[in-house]
């Protein structure tokens, strides 16, 4: 690759930058075009794999595969360019830049590169946002709490007791009659029972308290004057109930119960404390790293200045919004235009483009903010965040890592860029403690 010349165009905030590629490398790009024309190609008068190479290159000339051998020349020639010192320590925005070709034939390929370069960025009082930031704590009795709630969701306050207290949920086996008569609902085997339920007849709970399993005792109620069946009101019930077993209700909390959680490391119930107060930490700190977050985007959003909007990029951003929308319209299967008549806060196209025009200048002054902050703090992904995220896409898509680089490349720069995003205000939040 010769660079034929490098300019700057002020007026516009470009830098303009004219290659001549390698000769041989468009030679071997041709080369390979040919050879597998020559396979799979027909031409009159000729056999396939003997067609001669001008006859091929003509036909190539005629197809799309041409335009691929261009497109191959265009990326070794922008690879060799963004690696030399031609463009080294430049302003440059690090988006992929317009290309032009601007001459070609069989000898040789001219190339136009047209880079944005990178405006003045003043990024707005993002520290504001952290005023009154106060560390995450957890009190003791949040950390009962979550005891609590953690030993009821897994069962853990089951425990068998040797005598019916006044907090025990007890089985058992009962049998009720009148005049020596069993009467209906009045008997059941292997019945449950919490004490302090009040299931049965006023009294009859009672009775129980202190017994002890496979204990069995006969006792006498009154029916109440208001029961449903007329014939047995005020009528004396006979009971006879037998204690099969008895389960206490209170929260039993000890070591060896904590062994049986089997959580890592935390065998004693001390250390389950502090694996639970761990716990609410990282929820407590998801939520301000959430709430610091919007904070954070709206001044970027909405204070930062800069000293021109490079134009290409305001177009890409412009594009990138109106097919969203476009996207959310076709969703709902109505076109864009009813979905703005239908908006109350947009109405008509004019506005809705006036929208769009200020959320794109939000969204460029945010990206280069975050650009901005990102190299002063020297925020970058590691190889353990690179894999984490191609190991995401790659369960997504159900396809290798490799593949999904390449096929959803896109959707992976994106999530770089939330990644280097969030690292970025967690960064913040930990400079402001």
């Amino acid at each position: 690759m010769v660079i034929l010349q490098k300019s700057k165009d002020d007026n516009k905030h470009v830098l303009i930058v004219d290659v001549a590629a390698d000769k041989s490398q468009w030679k071997n790009v041709l080369n390979k075009l040919v050879a597998k024309y020559s396979k799979i190609g027909n031409a009159k008068g000729f056999r396939k794999g003997h067609i001669p190479f001008n006859v091929a290159l003509q036909r190539i000339k005629q197809s799309n595969a041409y335009a691929e051998g261009v497109n191959e020349i265009c990326n070794i020639t922008y690879k060799q360019l963004i690696e030399s010192d031609a463009i080294a320590n430049l302003n440059l925005i690090e988006d992929v830049p317009n290309i032009n070709v601007l001459k070609i034939n069989d000898q040789e390929v001219t190339i136009r590169y047209t880079f944005d370069l990178l405006p003045n960025v003043i990024v707005g009082d993002y520290k504001k946002a952290l005023e009154g930031y106060i560390k995450p704590m957890v009190t003791p009795l949040e950390i009962e709490n979550q005891v609590t709630m953690f030993l009821n969701k897994y069962g853990a306050t089951a425990q068998k007791i040797n005598i019916v207290a006044s907090n025990s949920s007890i089985k058992i086996d009962y049998e009720g009659k009148i005049d020596n008569k069993p009467f209906p609902g009045s008997s059941a085997t292997n019945y449950r029972l919490k004490i302090g339920s009040h299931e049965f007849l006023p009294g009859f709970e009672e009775k129980l308290i202190g017994l002890q399993p496979n204990s069995e005792i006969t006792f006498d109620l009154k029916m109440p004057a208001d029961y449903y069946l007329e014939e047995f009101k005020n009528r004396t019930v006979t009971y006879t109930v037998k204690v099969k077993e008895i389960i206490s209700n209170d929260i039993v909390l000890n070591d060896e119960s904590v062994k049986r959680f089997n959580i890592k490391n935390v065998h004693t119930v001390s250390q389950f404390k502090e694996f639970l107060k761990n716990k609410v930490l990282i929820e407590k700190s998801k939520v301000q790293i959430q709430q610091a977050q919007e904070k954070l985007i709206s001044i970027f959003k909405n204070e930062t200045k800069l000293d021109f909007i490079p134009e290409a990029t305001f177009g890409r951003q412009r594009a990138i919004l109106l097919s969203q929308y476009s996207q959310y319209a076709k969703s709902k299967n109505i076109s864009l235009q009813t979905l703005v008549a239908g908006d109350k806060t947009l109405l008509t196209m004019d506005n809705f483009y006036k929208f769009i025009d200020k959320k794109a200048i939000e969204n460029i002054n945010m990206l280069f903010a975050i650009d901005k902050l990102t190299d002063e703090l020297k925020i970058q992904l590691s190889e353990d965040d690179d894999k984490l995220i191609l190991n995401s896409l790659s369960n997504k898509y159900n396809l290798p890592a490799e593949v999904v680089k390449t096929k959803y490349a896109d959707e992976y720069s994106l999530s770089q860029t939330q990644l280097i995003q969030r690292k970025l205000i967690e960064k913040i939040i930990i400079d402001s403690r």
